[in-house]
């Protein structure tokens, strides 16, 4: 275990909602900046400026270069945008420029690991699209955008059309996942490097295996050819095997995030939202809303996962969830409807959380990204 002397604090930065939706009583100020204590989990203000970004900073990413953040404002009556920030000198955040997302309510956002595209997903419109990235950090221009049709109506209100939730690459960066909630599919693409252009794989998409699920958020295992997709409906994790030579997620197998008798699906009372996986791809954690805990679960040497404990998260609405530290040393937890953020040891060995007590005060929570300073 890296030695209290050897951790320092962490930077991260908080997306809220800054308005009232239907979904939440927003009130936040845009991105909020936060210090995390690695060996302690502490939690305090970054003495920082927050960006006024409005309305509804719902998601960040940081650039692998490290002095970029991007941010997709979540807009429902018109086309939501994609913001390209930078860290100046002084460490002050600072909006560099915008692009129009092609959709509405963006809730995603990645950046290529050649540091050339930034990806994002528009929830309510359901599509995809693709910017290149500036020299300076700034987006450029559109290269790509797939609009998709048709949702699955299993649950008829939250599958009346499709509602891509997320943007993933594999580890390779050779291939570009899309979880759509709304169709019950994961879109899979190859992803062009040099242009940014993206090609439906000839196998198609993943059809889920269970009716109603509403794929959400997915995780890639570090070392085996295994991903993890969030199904925010039913409250389950899909493990699929990842075949590295042609991109093609194969589900294997589906596991519940909730203890035996917690309604989930159309009457649900919760609601997946987050999934995380450690750096040395032992241990998997997810969120879940409503219920308000963190299931985590062992990852065997197969891939398979077995769930371990429910943590309950000390707030309401676990919206998002974040691994920090070199060693993942703390979990933070972002509750959206209590609007505070709260923090977790975590056991170096098994993974297992132990609550700190910390209780930081931001309105109305979303997301949350780290940034470690440049030297």
């Amino acid at each position: 275990m890296a030695s209290i002397e050897s951790r320092k604090d962490v930077e991260v930065w908080v997306g809220t909602y800054t308005e009232k939706l239907g979904h939440v009583d927003g009130r936040g100020e845009g991105l909020v900046p936060v210090l995390v204590n690695t060996a302690t989990g502490a939690l305090q203000s970054a003495q920082k400026k927050t960006v006024e970004l409005t309305p509804n900073p719902a998601y960040m990413a940081m650039s692998p270069c490290g002095r970029n953040m991007y941010a997709v404002t979540e807009q429902y009556d018109v086309n939501s945008s994609i913001h390209s920030l930078h860290f100046d000198e002084a460490g002050e955040l600072v909006l560099k420029n915008s692009r129009d997302a092609k959709g509405t309510a963006c809730c995603h956002v990645a950046v290529s690991r050649n540091n050339n595209f930034v990806v994002a997903a528009n929830y309510m419109s359901g599509s995809v699209v693709v910017y290149a990235r500036n020299e300076d950090g700034t987006l450029g221009a559109c290269v790509a955008h797939d609009q998709y049709t048709g949702g699955a109506m299993t649950n008829p209100d939250r599958q009346e059309q499709p509602h891509a939730h997320m943007v993933c690459f594999d580890p390779s960066h050779q291939y570009l996942y899309v979880p759509d909630l709304g169709a019950n599919v994961v879109r899979q693409y190859r992803f062009d490097p040099t242009s940014g252009k993206i090609t439906r794989l000839a196998v198609g998409d993943l059809q889920m295996r269970t009716a109603g699920c509403g794929p959400r958020h997915m995780v890639f295992h570090p070392t085996l050819p295994v991903a993890y997709v969030l199904n925010e409906l039913l409250s389950t994790v899909t493990t699929c095997a990842f075949d590295t030579a042609s991109g093609a997620l194969t589900i294997v197998a589906e596991t519940t995030t909730l203890p035996p008798g917690v309604p989930v699906g159309i009457n649900g009372e919760s609601f997946c939202a987050a999934i995380r996986i450690r750096a040395n791809g032992k241990t998997v954690y997810c969120s879940n809303r409503l219920h308000d805990t963190i299931a985590r679960f062992d990852v065997n040497v197969d891939g398979a996962l077995t769930l371990a404990e429910l943590t309950p998260t000390g707030g309401k609405t676990p919206r998002d969830i974040l691994t920090v530290g070199s060693d993942d040393s703390v979990l933070v937890v972002a509750n959206q409807d209590s609007s505070t953020l709260t923090s977790f040891l975590i056991d170096e060995d098994s993974g297992a959380l132990t609550a700190t007590g910390q209780s930081f005060a931001v309105h109305s929570p979303a997301a949350l990204c780290s940034y470690t300073p440049q030297s």
